[in-house]
């Protein structure tokens, strides 16, 4: 529906983004190389309900229009958040900041503990962990430790000899600026589902949507309306100011 891929788009180009409508389609983690860029298709945004006949003069109002509204907000918060830990160089990573208590996978989502900071609380502040820049959405202490959560999981396996620097900025403090030309977020249409759904795909301002339908043995029908979509960052053309 266009209105699904509109609330998209609007939400990723307000949020500093330019989309691209890459060709061909993909499933979810796939990568795709489009004009030297490489995206992985690790971002589903999707809206499904189940709907009678009586209901579907109104689901519009009723489901996809305020569905649609959540998802782009969701996609404008996840974009600055993921450009505002690929974008903290310099300054905002300088200084020990302490030690991690324990190794952990890359991967790893859950909360990290830290121990030796010269800080009581990292909500919010910009840090970085063997030159990678994470932003601590959660800090609390507990056993001894302060326990973190961070806005991603680990890109990288970390261990008590990992380095820990950064902490001292904000992010609030900080009025992140993203260079048009630094962030693409590519769109590609999905493959086909395998369980007879009728399927149509739309695409509005370089977002593919994908509204498949499926009758129900109750007569019912479900109705999905999803978005493939991946982030590609150049940070030579990223900043923050």
């Amino acid at each position: 529906m266009n209105e699904f891929a509109d609330n998209i788009a609007g939400a990723l180009i307000s949020a500093g983004a330019v989309v691209v409508a890459i060709p061909g389609e993909a499933n979810f983690n796939d990568i795709r190389e489009y004009q030297g860029r490489k995206f992985k298709f690790d971002q589903h945004f999707y809206l499904t309900f189940r709907l009678r006949e009586e209901d579907r003069k109104d689901y519009i109002i009723n489901y996809l229009a305020p569905g649609s509204e959540s998802l782009g907000r969701l996609a404008y918060r996840l974009v600055r958040g993921r450009v505002l830990s690929v974008t903290a160089t310099g300054k905002d990573l300088s200084g020990d900041l302490g030690f991690l208590n324990d190794a952990y996978p890359a991967g790893y989502c859950r909360e990290m503990k830290f121990t030796g900071l010269r800080v009581d609380n990292l909500d919010d502040r910009i840090i970085g962990i063997d030159g990678v820049a994470y932003v601590v959405i959660q800090s609390y202490q507990g056993n001894g430790y302060l326990n973190v959560l961070l806005d991603r999981p680990l890109d990288q396996p970390v261990t008590h000899t990992s380095v820990v620097t950064g902490g001292w900025e904000k992010t609030r403090n900080k009025d992140w600026g993203i260079n048009s030309d630094g962030l693409l977020i590519g769109s590609v249409a999905m493959y086909p589902a395998r369980d007879g759904r009728f399927e149509e795909n739309y695409t509005r301002n370089g977002v593919t949507v994908r509204h498949s339908r499926h009758v129900n043995a109750d007569d019912t029908t479900t109705e999905t309306f999803d978005t493939l979509l991946a982030m590609s960052v150049q940070p030579d053309n990223c900043w923050a100011r």
